[in-house]
């Protein structure tokens, strides 16, 4: 799990660094960290479900 969750952050703060290259590695950072923060209780759920889901 640590391995998927250190990927999509890794993924997370690449992709916000495409569109706003002037942030700085730690405010990437913040914005990844929240985006899975508001997107984890969606997709979790959905899960549980048996429904596909992505953040």
């Amino acid at each position: 799990m640590s391995e998927i969750t250190s990927d999509l952050i890794d993924f997370l703060i690449n992709s916000i660094l495409k569109e706003k290259p002037l942030y700085t590695d730690e405010q990437c950072l913040n914005i990844a960290l929240e985006i899975i923060k508001i997107n984890f209780p969606i997709c979790a759920s959905k899960y549980v479900r048996g429904e596909p889901w992505k953040l």
